[in-house]
């Protein structure tokens, strides 16, 4: 039982340190030509937060 829990660990720590590794080349980087940059349409921009709404109480 002691050997399995630690071969768990061991190959939970190995895994760790080899996704490090691996990961960044898997990783996909934006173009450097194109804009990332998100700009919402005029009537998106209207922000209803903290306006007042007029509910009718239902009894």
């Amino acid at each position: 039982m002691f050997r399995f829990i630690f071969y768990l660990a061991f190959g939970y720590i190995v895994i760790k340190l080899l996704r490090v590794f691996i990961d960044p080349f898997f990783e996909t980087r934006p173009a450097k030509n194109s804009t990332t940059n998100f700009t919402p349409k005029q009537e998106e921009k209207k922000s209803t937060l903290g306006d007042y709404v007029d509910f009718e109480e239902v009894k």
